[in-house]
């Protein structure tokens, strides 16, 4: 069973205008969805990996998703399977093995 954590404790932090703006940046940078989760990433002495590609591939899978949405209609409309197909979906298969590299590259495996 997962153990339960009660956060009763609060810390206050002051900074200056500039210091704001580095850990403001720095937790852009991580990826952080907020404060708490970047400072708790801290303390955890997790790494704060900033996955490089990530957007680029991000975008290419959903291209190439609408691509295969596209041919998939022709075919269920037609019953002819184009060539494009086999195409799109060796595409698919690449970006999807990109994506798996990342994230063993981020989790520290090969």
């Amino acid at each position: 069973m997962k153990e339960k954590r009660i956060r009763d404790k609060q810390m206050i932090v002051r900074f200056t205008k500039r210091e704001l703006s580095e850990f403001s940046d720095k937790m852009k940078q991580a990826k952080s969805k907020s404060r708490s989760d970047f400072i708790m990433s801290l303390v955890r002495n997790k790494p704060i990996i900033v996955p490089d590609g990530l957007p680029e591939i991000a975008a290419e899978l959903k291209r190439q998703g609408n691509n295969l949405n596209q041919i998939a209609r022709f075919f269920n409309q037609t019953k002819s399977c184009p060539y494009q197909l086999s195409h799109a979906l060796k595409n698919c298969e690449l970006s999807y093995e990109a994506v798996k590299n990342l994230v063993f590259k981020i989790n520290g495996r090969k």
